[in-house]
């Protein structure tokens, strides 16, 4: 379902410089997002730090009982245009919506599955985020900036 390329080069972070929010920011990627062999949504330039910051913090979220909404804006994004990447849940399905999109309709698939590709993608941003940079995440996180949306309906 995801494909991400780091394409910053290694050297532009390192574990002395992890609270420089500029080097943090100035850290991006690509993005893709495939389903049932369809490109869904392709993202350059992603800030990868910042997203994988709020990937981390949406899967804390207590997902028991129901999943809970996810919205990525970039720091850097005009929110007037609407979420980077979203995922909205009703019933026992999410709808994945992405104001890039390749497609005009978002996606709609099982929270079962989101859940467990989301988890995934962080795992291994994780893995080779710490690999591309040869830093310690764990170092950064409290350093990393990202936005919080509160869904404002149940």
């Amino acid at each position: 379902m995801f494909h991400f390329t780091i394409t910053s080069p290694s050297h532009v972070l390192s574990n002395k410089n992890r609270s420089d929010v500029s080097a943090i920011l100035c850290v991006e990627a690509t993005l893709t997002i495939w389903h049932d062999q369809q490109l869904f949504v392709r993202i350059e330039g992603l800030t990868i730090l910042e997203f994988y910051k709020s990937l981390i913090e949406w899967i804390k979220l207590d997902h028991k009982d129901k999943l809970q909404a996810f919205t990525y804006f970039s720091i850097d994004h005009d929110e007037s245009e609407g979420p980077i990447l979203s995922l909205v849940p009703y019933y026992d399905k999410v709808s994945m919506q992405s104001i890039w999109s390749e497609q005009e309709q978002p996606l709609i698939l099982e929270q079962k599955e989101v859940l467990e590709a989301f988890i995934s993608l962080e795992q291994d941003l994780q893995k080779e985020i710490e690999r591309t940079f040869t830093i310690d995440l764990e170092l950064f996180i409290k350093h990393i900036q990202y936005r919080i949306y509160e869904s404002t309906s149940d």
